[in-house]
């Protein structure tokens, strides 16, 4: 389904349309800066694009990563993480450089 301009609807707005674009999805109004809205998050969902259960495994498992986190970084001391970092850069810098050069290693 295509979306249409609020002017295309004939639907009277409280803005002016050059101040405040609208967009109908579904006949939902969407407005340019609903990115982070929850009609459209409720549209993905009803449409089944979102599978909710994996989602809640993703947050949760976020909130204690980075309490668990938050808690062993302060075993470390700070040149030991520049090494460690540092050492993984490298790997993964040589990765790319030797995979262009049809070079793969683990």
């Amino acid at each position: 389904m295509r979306l249409k301009f609020q002017s295309e609807l004939n639907i009277k707005s409280s803005y002016t349309e050059a101040l405040h674009p609208c967009l109908h999805y579904n006949g939902h109004l969407i407005s340019n800066n609903d990115t982070i809205n929850h009609r459209w998050g409720n549209i993905k969902i009803a449409e089944g694009f979102v599978f909710v259960g994996a989602g809640l495994l993703l947050g949760i498992g976020a909130i204690i990563g980075a309490q668990l986190g938050a808690t062993i970084i302060k075993l470390f001391k700070t040149n030991t993480l520049k090494l460690i970092f540092g050492v993984y850069f490298l790997y993964v810098s040589m990765k790319f450089i030797t995979g262009y050069f049809g070079i793969m290693i683990w």
